[in-house]
């Protein structure tokens, strides 16, 4: 993949950090369990349609556990949380660092 000026695409990563432990047991109680994956993953760098995603995880019992997962982890890639990666770095930051939140959360 490249963009259109001819670089490459950095590929998003994949891998959990192998030297951490992480709590998953909220998995099970996931409104998106047995919700086909490819809705929660749409194509990388991709602008598609993530509104079922986010429709799910506004129902879902654990999405505070799920959102706190992926940005542990972290998770580079699809919706976690209601939350894209982009997104969820923002999130992040704005918590890691508050006073520089201009939106007053």
């Amino acid at each position: 993949m490249t963009h259109a000026d001819g670089r490459p695409k950095k590929a998003p990563r994949t891998a959990m950090r192998p030297d951490q432990d992480f709590e998953t047991d909220w998995v099970t109680k996931a409104a998106c369990v047995g919700v086909p994956t490819e809705i929660f993953f749409p194509g990388y760098n991709a602008r598609e349609n993530t509104q079922e995603a986010r429709d799910i995880c506004k129902k879902c019992p654990v999405v505070k556990e799920c959102l706190d997962y992926a940005i542990k982890v972290p998770i580079d890639f699809g919706i976690w949380g209601g939350l894209t990666p982009h997104e969820r770095h923002r999130y992040n930051w704005r918590r890691s660092y508050p006073r520089h939140n201009t939106e007053g959360n």
